[in-house]
């Protein structure tokens, strides 16, 4: 592939993306980004694994996470965040919320 395609994939990333301590997002949901990007606008994509490489090299001071029950784990990028003027933003939120619920539900259970 040509050295400019690279350098757009990183400057998507970077207007997309933003490092964030204490953010945990499915390494999935990026690569669905990359795929409604290019879905969107007749691109053909790269595969999911070397997806995920560039994704390391933009964000080099990221981490891997697995998360999850055991057979419903999944890997999540830990430290990387949707930048608020991105319009995946709302993705971010709904996790976040969803994190919360299962969080309260671990702790009712627990309570008992």
């Amino acid at each position: 592939m040509p050295i400019y395609f690279f350098e757009f994939l990183y400057q998507r990333l970077e207007s997309n993306y933003e490092l964030k301590e204490g953010i945990c997002l499915p390494r999935c949901l990026l690569y669905q980004h990359y795929l409604d990007y290019t879905r969107k606008n007749s691109c053909k994509a790269i595969g999911a694994a070397a997806f995920g490489k560039l994704v390391r090299q933009k964000f080099p001071k990221i981490t891997t996470r697995r998360l999850g029950t055991r057979g419903q784990s999944k890997y999540h990028y830990y430290g990387v965040g949707i930048r608020k003027t991105s319009i995946y933003f709302a993705d971010e939120k709904q996790i976040q919320n969803q994190n919360k619920i299962q969080n309260s539900n671990t702790l009712l259970i627990s309570d008992k």
